[in-house]
């Protein structure tokens, strides 16, 4: 991450920002998981406007470092104090028999590129999709039954954890 040597107000103009910002509307359908979600456009709609309202803009590009392609997302404000972040792209496609493959054709590149700009853009931001599964669909496990105590505690590496 890159910054300016300041952020006093870019912090003041981020805090108007996030009260005046709702989650993003799931107004896509991913066909594959059979589920809803916000797309880049549905960011852009919640934030278009309070980022205007409070000097602040959002600037994503890419850039090419060593063999890798970058995102770099910048949230600027009109005093110049920014905020840079990188998001490390690997263009995948999906090939019958040998399932996701890098890829460096245009399409593959598009779709990374998307992606990670609204994953980027939420980050940077704030915004939430209203939805947060602790992670658990990626984890892939199987609901586990609740034992109805509050206080039992589970060991997974030598760690603790309450459920």
């Amino acid at each position: 991450m890159e910054r300016s040597t300041t952020l006093t107000e870019l912090t003041k103009a981020m805090s108007k920002f996030q009260g005046a910002i709702r989650s993003a509307s799931k107004s896509s359908v991913n066909p594959f998981f059979n589920s809803r979600y916000a797309d880049l456009d549905a960011v852009w709609d919640v934030c278009r406007k309070p980022l205007s309202e409070n000097g602040l803009a959002l600037v994503q590009t890419t850039r090419i470092v060593g063999d890798k392609l970058i995102l770099e997302t910048t949230l600027l404000h009109s005093s110049g104090e920014y905020i840079t972040a990188d998001y490390p792209l690997t263009p995948m496609r999906q090939t019958q028999g040998q399932g996701w493959l890098a890829s460096e054709d245009p399409q593959s590149i598009g779709s990374a590129i998307k992606y990670a700009r609204r994953y980027a853009m939420s980050a940077m931001l704030g915004v939430s999709d209203g939805d947060d599964d602790d992670g658990e669909k990626a984890m892939k496990r199987a609901a586990q039954e609740e034992s109805g105590s509050t206080e039992s505690a589970q060991a997974v590496d030598g760690e603790y954890y309450c459920r």
